[in-house]
């Protein structure tokens, strides 16, 4: 069995750019997203309690949990989650999919509306992809920042080379987990890979 060791998102140079498996496990952990999707494609809430598509305005607009934070304690709310997609909709890596977002707004604090230019029944799917998390809008395209803040069930209490280590993030009250603190260690063997 090959021993393998890599950084988050050192690849590609994002934390939400990921291939592997095992990444997107822990990315998952770190991060949650508006909504997520079952393996039949049906929405679930996860950020957000409540969500609607308007066919004929071509609108989604997605109902925020009260009371969220990312691991630093700053505000997850409309205005913050509206910077942020305002901000992906210009990276390369996301003008393909969201070509069709015609504006993104947040008429309240725990409302964003996107407007799309044509219907997109798919959207909400869409947007439950691993590459849509919810990240404080100051860190995309910051591949040099390794403190991660997150948005999900678990955050990161010390993240070195040799070790990762996750706790529970206990502001995220819906969300139940089994587990309060996950350690991984890793053999310093190969300097070339490493944790980030």
């Amino acid at each position: 069995i090959k021993e393998e060791r890599y950084s988050i998102g050192s690849r590609t140079g994002s934390k939400h750019h990921l291939q592997r498996a095992s990444e997107r496990y822990f990315i998952r952990q770190l991060y949650c997203c508006l909504v997520k999707s079952t393996r039949h494609g049906e929405l679930e809430p996860q950020l957000a309690h409540h969500w609607h598509y308007d066919a004929v305005a071509f609108t989604w607009t997605f109902y925020l949990r009260p009371g969220l934070t990312f691991h630093n304690r700053t505000l997850i709310d409309g205005p913050s989650i509206t910077e942020l997609f305002n901000k992906l909709v210009t990276l390369d890596h996301y003008k393909n999919e969201l070509s069709h977002v015609a504006s993104i707004n947040s008429p309240a604090e725990n409302k964003i509306i996107f407007k799309l230019t044509r219907a997109d029944q798919g959207f909400g799917g869409l947007l439950s992809g691993i590459k849509y998390a919810i990240q404080p809008p100051s860190q995309v395209n910051d591949s040099s920042n390794k403190h991660i803040v997150g948005s999900g069930p678990f955050q990161v209490t010390e993240h070195s080379e040799s070790k990762l280590c996750l706790q529970a993030f206990d502001q995220l009250r819906y969300h139940q987990r089994l587990i309060h603190i996950f350690h991984l260690q890793f053999p310093v063997k190969d300097k070339n890979l490493m944790l980030m």
